[in-house]
């Protein structure tokens, strides 16, 4: 497998969630590093980031 890049993760997701007092649901986050080995991993990007977590409360109408 290739490189993997991501703008944002799961854990990110969960910290946004907790910063606006949603509950995280019943889904357990991975890390990709758990999911697959020896494999290089780009991200989260920072400004990507931003961008996503403005979607994210939009989405959840805290915006």
């Amino acid at each position: 497998m290739g490189r993997i890049v991501y703008a944002s993760s799961s854990g990110q997701l969960n910290e946004w969630k907790e910063e606006w007092v949603i509950n995280a649901g019943q889904l357990k986050t991975l890390a990709i590093e758990d999911v697959i080995k020896d494999c290089h991993v780009d991200g989260p990007d920072e400004e990507l980031a931003k961008e996503v977590k403005q979607l994210q409360a939009r989405y959840y109408e805290i915006i």
